[in-house]
């Protein structure tokens, strides 16, 4: 059932957990980190909300399985009160490719995501290369910033040409 629950969610992007919360995939965008360059991936988050489940996942349950939505309803609450009962014992529950479920001493239920969840690469940015870019930007803005005296004699000969014209 949990590998089923888990390509619903990767497919849907939620997953509601009744009594428990919710889980949802949440896009994270590239980023710039202490000269480490990261590409966007996908994290797992979890909410502790209140959630109920849909029509649509007990009908993807069903359609797996092949039987009827009241067999995919009575699967789904029979692993759901057997997650439950796993966390309430004090065990921590895996979830394959997701991540790990467990009880904290408070009694609230804490998620952590697996690392490798849908996480794209990450290259190292030397300073060198930040510094030549901003070398290379400098110098741009330098030779711009040494011509503009031929901007102004331009206009000013336009000017001058758009007098003379005027009032001759």
């Amino acid at each position: 059932m949990q590998q089923l629950l888990y390509r619903y969610l990767v497919l849907k992007g939620r997953l509601d957990l009744p009594e428990l919360g919710r889980l949802h995939i949440k896009r994270v965008p590239a980023g710039l980190l202490a000269q480490q360059l990261t590409a966007p991936f996908q994290q797992v988050q979890f909410d502790p909300v209140e959630a109920h489940p849909s029509r649509e996942l007990f009908a993807y349950i069903a359609a797996e399985t092949g039987g009827d939505d009241l067999s995919a309803i009575a699967s789904f609450n029979e692993w759901l009160a057997g997650f439950k009962q796993t966390l309430q014992s004090g065990t921590s529950v895996e979830w394959a490719d997701l991540g790990s479920f467990s009880i904290n001493e408070q009694g609230l239920l804490i998620f952590k995501d697996h690392p490798s969840f849908i996480k794209g690469p990450s290259f190292n940015i030397g300073a060198s290369i930040i510094e030549q870019e901003l070398e290379e930007e400098n110098v741009q803005r330098e030779k711009s910033d040494q011509y503009w005296w031929i901007y102004a004699i331009v206009l000013l000969l336009l000017g001058a040409a758009a007098i003379a014209y005027h009032y001759l």
